[in-house]
């Protein structure tokens, strides 16, 4: 009877031995068959990647470009407002000298001469003549 044992025992072990046998080659397909789809997507992706990374190489010297010719063109800019700004003060300056303080002297000699006509036409007046017309007014009128 041990002899049966043994022999029921090994049946028993060599049962088991080929189920693991048939899960370790399950287990082996799935992994392959994993595999195999990793490596077509992979060489499917590629020609994908490639594009990208030179379309992004692309952008990254275009912005820099872009962020190079604006940082000149606000250089300019700055330049041309500032002589801008300095012409306008000095125009207005020349304005005020050329323009300004002549008319303020002929208003101021304009109006002391209306006041010196004023004053000569009271004297006029109290000593008993008749003043003149004013100034633009018809004669005789």
């Amino acid at each position: 009877m041990p002899d049966v044992i043994t022999v029921l025992l090994a049946i028993y072990l060599v049962i088991w031995s080929l189920i693991g046998l048939v899960l370790a080659i399950g287990a082996l397909i799935i992994v392959w068959k994993i595999k195999r789809a990793i490596t077509s997507t992979q060489k499917a992706v590629e020609p994908v990647l490639q594009e990208a990374r030179s379309v992004m190489s692309e952008v990254t010297l275009t912005v820099r470009q872009v962020a190079e010719r604006a940082r000149h063109i606000s250089e300019v800019a700055e330049q041309t407002v500032s002589r801008i700004a300095e012409r306008v003060e000095r125009t207005a300056d020349l304005v005020q000298e050329t323009i300004s303080s002549p008319l303020i002297s002929v208003g101021s000699a304009l109006s002391g001469l209306r006041r010196g006509v004023e004053v000569w036409r009271e004297r006029l007046q109290r000593r008993g003549r008749p003043s003149p017309p004013p100034p633009g007014a018809a004669p005789g009128g």
